[in-house]
């Protein structure tokens, strides 16, 4: 059950798995990652997890280096990576689409009543999805971290 005033976010698996890599490899520093180290790290179904990263390796936000100390890493700097970056790399469309209740248009002759507010709403997803970077995930679990130490 979701609590009370939380919207739940249906994201296709692939764009889970492609924040949880890359939030993984952002925590990680300059640490290079195997496929093998992700898969038992993440519990992605290794098959799956090769072809995500082949993606993601294509659409430039991680790079792959080959030879006995290879492995992925970021291609670029964890600032410069928002998560709007990853969803997009994914394909991910779906949170996006221009109609809450699943239409490509509205088929209304007139727009329906909560047409203008799915509409901000939406330009408010996309605005927090642009503005928020790895760094900004790495930061917030950084400071996380250092507040359970503290607590202990």
């Amino acid at each position: 059950m979701i609590p009370k005033g939380i919207i739940k976010m249906n994201l296709s698996k692939t764009s889970q798995y492609a924040l949880k890599i890359m939030n993984t490899m952002a925590l990680g520093g300059d640490e290079n990652f195997t496929a093998q180290s992700l898969h038992k790290k993440l519990k992605i179904p290794y098959p799956y997890l090769r072809r995500l990263l082949t993606k993601l390796s294509a659409k430039k936000l991680i790079k792959s280096a080959k030879g006995r100390s290879g492995g992925y890493v970021l291609a670029k700097n964890h600032e410069k990576i928002s998560l709007r970056d990853i969803l997009k790399a994914t394909g991910e469309k779906e949170i996006f689409g221009s109609c809450l209740f699943g239409f490509g248009n509205c088929l209304l002759s007139e727009r329906c009543a909560i047409h203008e507010k799915w509409t901000a709403a939406k330009e408010n997803l996309e605005s927090i999805l642009n503005g928020t970077s790895l760094g900004d995930l790495k930061a917030g679990v950084l400071k996380n971290r250092k507040k359970t130490k503290s607590n202990k």
